[in-house]
C-alpha cells in the first residue's frame, strides 16, 4: 500500500508541475506533450510485450504510432485549428501510419508469417493508446487558443473524477469488498469498491466543480450546477471502471497479471492509465455537449 501510494504522489507532483507551467506556455503546453508521450508510449511498450511472439507487433512500430498520434494533436490545437479540423487531420496520419506499416510488410515480406496479425495489432493499439488519448487531450484546448483556463480546468476535472474513483474503490474493496465484481477479469474487484469509488467519484466532481467556479460571480464552474456535475461524476466514474476491466481482460488473455514492474504498487504504466483511456473520452463528450448547448442559448 505504501508503495501504491508513494507512485500516486509522484504522479500528482509530476502532473501538477506540469499543468502549472504549461499554463504559462499555453497554447503549445510542451511539457504536457512530453508527458503524455512518456506515459502513453510508455503503456504501448508494454501493451506489445504482453503479446507472446510470434504474433507480438514490433513495440517500436506501436510506440511511434502512439508518439505520431498524440503528437498531431499538439501540432494542430496549438497552432490554432479547430476541434473538428484536429480530428480529421489526426484520424488521416492514423490511416496514413497503418498503410506506411502496410507498405513495410509488403518491402520486407519473406515468405508466410504473421504479418496481418502484426498490421492487426498494430492498429487496434494505436486507436486504443493513440486516438482514446487524444480525446482526453483535446480537453486542454477547450477555451480555444486564447484562453488556457477552461480547458485547464476540465483536464483537471476529468483526471481527479477519473483516479479519486479509481483510488477510492481500491482502499474501499481492500477494507470492505466481500463481493466479488468480475471475478474471472479482476478477482480483487468488489461491488462495495465499485460503490466507493463511484460515490467518490461523484463528491469529487461536484466539489471541484464549485471550487472551480469564478469567485465573486454568478458563473458556474466547468460544468453548469452540481446536478449536472454528479451526472458527469457518475458517467466518467463508471467509464473509469470499465476501463480498468477493458485492461484487465487484455493481461488475463495473455495470462499475466500486471501490464510490467515498473512503478511499485501499480504494476506497469498500463495499470495506471488504463481507467482514463475509456473515462477520458466521456468527458469530452460532456464537455463538447455542453458547448453545443451553450452555442444554441442565444445572448441575452
Amino acid at each position: 500500500m505504501m508503495a501504491r501510494m508513494a507512485t500516486s504522489s509522484l504522479f500528482l507532483i509530476a502532473l501538477a508541475g506540469t499543468l502549472l507551467v504549461d499554463h504559462w506556455l499555453y497554447p503549445y503546453c510542451p511539457v504536457l506533450l512530453v508527458l503524455a508521450v512518456g506515459m502513453f508510449g510508455t503503456a504501448a511498450w508494454e501493451l506489445a510485450s504482453l503479446i507472446p511472439e510470434p504474433s507480438r507487433p514490433s513495440r517500436v512500430a506501436m510506440v511511434l504510432t502512439v508518439t505520431i498520434l498524440l503528437s498531431t494533436v499538439w501540432a494542430t490545437r496549438a497552432l490554432g485549428a479547430s476541434a473538428a479540423t484536429s480530428w480529421q487531420i489526426i484520424l488521416g496520419v492514423y490511416l496514413a501510419v497503418l498503410v506506411g506499416h502496410f507498405f513495410w510488410c509488403m518491402a520486407f515480406f519473406k515468405g508466410p508469417g504473421h504479418h496481418v496479425v502484426h498490421l492487426a495489432l498494430l492498429g487496434w493499439g494505436g486507436a486504443y493508446l493513440g486516438l482514446l488519448p487524444a480525446a482526453l487531450a483535446h480537453l486542454r484546448w477547450l477555451g480555444g487558443p486564447a484562453e488556457s483556463t477552461p480547458g485547464l480546468a476540465a483536464l483537471v476535472l476529468a483526471i481527479a473524477v477519473t483516479k479519486v474513483g479509481d483510488v477510492g474503490a481500491y482502499f474501499v474493496g481492500k477494507y470492505s469488498g466481500r463481493n466479488q465484481m468480475a471475478p474471472l477479469l479482476s478477482p480483487r474487484k468488489t461491488w462495495e469498491g465499485f460503490a466507493g469509488g463511484l460515490a467518490l467519484a461523484v463528491a469529487t466532481a461536484i466539489v471541484l466543480n464549485e471550487l472551480m467556479a469564478p469567485r465573486g460571480t454568478p458563473l458556474p464552474g466547468p460544468l453548469p450546477g452540481p446536478l449536472w456535475a454528479a451526472m458527469f461524476g457518475i458517467t466518467v466514474g463508471l467509464a473509469g471502471v470499465l476501463g480498468d476491466l477493458a485492461e484487465s481482460l487484455i493481461k488475463r488473455d495473455q495470462g499475466s497479471k500486471d501490464a510490467s514492474t515498473l512503478l511499485p504498487g501499480f504494476g506497469g504504466m498500463l495499470d495506471l492509465v488504463d481507467a482514463l483511456l475509456l473515462a477520458g473520452p466521456v468527458a469530452y463528450i460532456w464537455f463538447i455537449g455542453i458547448e453545443m448547448m451553450a452555442a444554441r442559448v442565444p445572448a441575452p
